[in-house]
Formats: C-alpha cells, structure tokens, sequence
C-alpha cells in the first residue's frame, strides 16, 4: 500500500512492528524530524531511521531496494519515505576508496547535497557539463518507478517529497545556469508530463509559491549566527498535523520542547555534546544491516 494525500486517513499506526524512514537531512538532523516525530506515535514498533545529510534520490532508491530485498518487507512495516531535492549526485565508496577532501576516507555513502547549488565543486563531475533538467528528468523517472512498485508493494509507505516538482529546478540551480524559471518550455513539458507524480504524495514541506518555514539561528564555533534551513522540531508537527497524520499533545509538547532548547542556545560549543547526528558512524554503515534489522 502507497500511502498518498488520497488515503492517509485511512492508516492504522498501531499495527505496525517495524517503522523504516529513508531521506535527507529533511528526515535526520540534528534535531528531531517529521519521521523521528512519527515514531512516537508507534510505541511498539521498531524503528530505524536510515536518511543521511545531503543525501540524494539516488541513495534514497538504493536503500529502499537493498532492504526491502534483504528483509523481505511484509505487512507488519511501514516505510516513510521523505524524497530529496533533485540536483544531487550520491556514490558508495569501499574502504580502500582514495578519499577527497577528507571526505570518505573510511569508506561509505558520499552525499554532499545540491551539486549545483551549494555544492559547486565536486571532483568527480564536470558541473559545466551537467544540465539541471538532467536531474529534473532522472528524479522524476526514479520516483515514478518508485511508486509503480510501492503501490503493490507487500509493506506500506508513507510518501512524502521535500519540495514540489515546481520548486525542484530552481531551488536546486539558483541563478547559475539560467534555469530560475520554471515556465521554461522544456521544463513545463516534463512537469506537465509527470503531473500525475502530485497525486502519489502525502505532502511536502514546500510547495511553489509557499513560505519556508523559520529557521533556527544559532551559535557555531564558525558562525556567531548560523541560519540553519532545515524546519525546526515544531514546524515538523505542524507539517505531520497538516498532512493528516497523528500528533498527540505529548509529541508536539517534545517538539515545543526541543525547538526552544535550540532557540536558547547560547554556547558555540554546543554541537560537541549534542546527542543528534546527520550522518551514520563509519561502523554503522559498515555493519549496517546487522546492527540495526538483526532479530526485528
């Protein structure tokens, strides 16, 4: 069963024994997000959340398909999957991998965000080369075959996607390859032809012409005054509230809870003892399989 804005109204929480969340930093930050919310509400289920910082659609896809094979998924799990913004570019690197940058140097998952946006240099790509309709056209065509499958899947998803298909292009781009537009015509036309795609999701974070949520500002040993992007603790509750799933008064009281500690934050040394990662250890993606699914 794929969960959409059509029939979230229609999911049994309770009857769940293993929730499974996959994504981007959307989906695992340094705070709780809409999935770590989520699993509140599933007391008895075993939950793993494998979303990675910066990660892309293609490491989204890859994950799903490793699990769901390895495990068999059946009835008893829920899949939430949050799909990422598309102008990103993942690999998996083995321990012997030479490293870049200090970047992978043990090995692992290499996701590093939007390529063309934030990330402008990359050792691997020649970025002048790339299109960003490129992305626009592969992302649609994963997400589509995703969804085909998940619909007669033998487990259940919820799917959600970060920004509207609009909003992909030029929030991935900026003004750096011309594409801020999203009326371009070749645009338009792959957009009109995966319109479709809208009625698969629960929801979004943003849709085009929509406000970002309030970011947090806080203190680094860097920046005095970081604006982190990412929705905070209780901008998540109010997105599952607005998606149509449960958020009991002892969840969104969490959330209260965790965003006012971020907003306290005084201390640019904070991060060194905060309990949440981005990023799985070395060792956890090393021994992933085992460490988290083993008796479950």
């Amino acid at each position: 069963m794929l969960y959409t804005k059509h029939n979230i109204s229609d999911i049994d929480l309770g009857k769940y024994k293993r929730f499974v969340a996959i994504g981007c930093s959307f989906t695992r930050w340094l705070w709780p997000t809409w999935s770590d919310l989520l699993a509140r509400e599933m007391p008895n289920a075993h939950y793993v959340n494998v979303a990675r910082g910066g990660a892309g659609n293609q490491y989204i896809i890859t994950t799903l398909n490793l699990l769901e094979r390895k495990y068999n998924f059946g009835p008893e799990t829920l899949v939430g999957i949050m799909w990422s913004t598309f102008c990103r570019q993942d690999w998996f690197s083995y321990e012997n991998s030479k490293p870049w940058n200090g970047m992978c140097k043990d090995g692992g998952w290499h996701s590093q965000g939007n390529l063309l946006f934030s990330q402008p240099e990359d050792p691997f790509l020649n970025l002048d080369m790339l299109e960003p309709v490129h992305f626009l056209l592969r992302d649609t065509a994963l997400i589509s075959n995703a969804n085909a499958h998940l619909k007669t899947a033998k487990f259940d998803t919820i799917n959600l996607c970060s920004l509207d298909l609009p909003n992909q292009i030029p929030h991935g781009t900026g003004q750096i390859h011309g594409y801020e537009d999203p009326g371009d015509k070749l645009i338009t036309d792959i957009l009109e032809a995966n319109q479709d795609l809208d009625d698969d999701f629960v929801g979004y974070i943003q849709r085009w012409g929509e406000p970002w949520p309030e970011a947090h500002v806080y203190p680094t040993e860097e920046n005095p005054e970081w604006k982190d992007y990412h929705p905070r603790c209780i901008d998540y509750a109010n997105m599952l509230d607005k998606w149509g799933l449960p958020v009991s008064d002892d969840t969104r009281e969490y959330a209260q809870g965790i965003t006012q500690t971020i907003t306290d934050v005084k201390d640019p040394k904070w991060l060194r003892t905060w309990p949440h990662f981005t990023n799985p250890s070395h060792h956890d993606e090393m021994t992933f399989f085992e460490d988290h699914f083993t008796d479950t």
